[in-house]
């Protein structure tokens, strides 16, 4: 079982910890919107899991940026109908190797397997 602890500092912030090293994560309430997070979380799993399966190929890379973008739907259940992911790796990773790596990240997301078949999901990248 995955734990994590979210504690609201009235006024202030939110404090996140995980059960890993105890790093915490603090994000002011005034900065984030909860739909914002949500990709973040997305954007973040999918990264750790690139970054995992490109050092498992032993593929070198010297930095790493992505980008998303969603559509939420405006009536009804509100969910997110659409959300692109853009990478940007800088390296000198042969493309094939790359689709592969991203595909699988992508695969591998639990947060990507958790959203659903309602979902539009598609990502994209640049080689710098």
């Amino acid at each position: 079982m995955t734990e994590v602890n979210v504690k609201w500092e009235p006024g202030k912030k939110f404090c996140c910890t995980g059960e890993g090293n105890g790093k915490e994560i603090v994000i002011s309430k005034d900065d984030i919107s909860a739909t914002e997070s949500f990709l973040m979380g997305l954007c973040t799993c999918s990264t750790i899991n690139l970054i995992n399966i490109l050092e498992k190929m032993r593929l070198d890379f010297e930095d790493l940026n992505v980008n998303a973008e969603g559509d939420i739907t405006d009536e009804g259940r509100r969910y997110y109908e659409k959300i692109h992911m853009h990478f940007e790796i800088y390296g000198n990773i042969p493309e094939d190797k790359l689709e592969r790596a991203l595909d699988l990240a992508e695969k591998n997301c639990l947060i990507v397997q958790t959203i659903g078949p309602d979902t539009e999901i598609t990502h994209s990248y640049e080689l710098k």
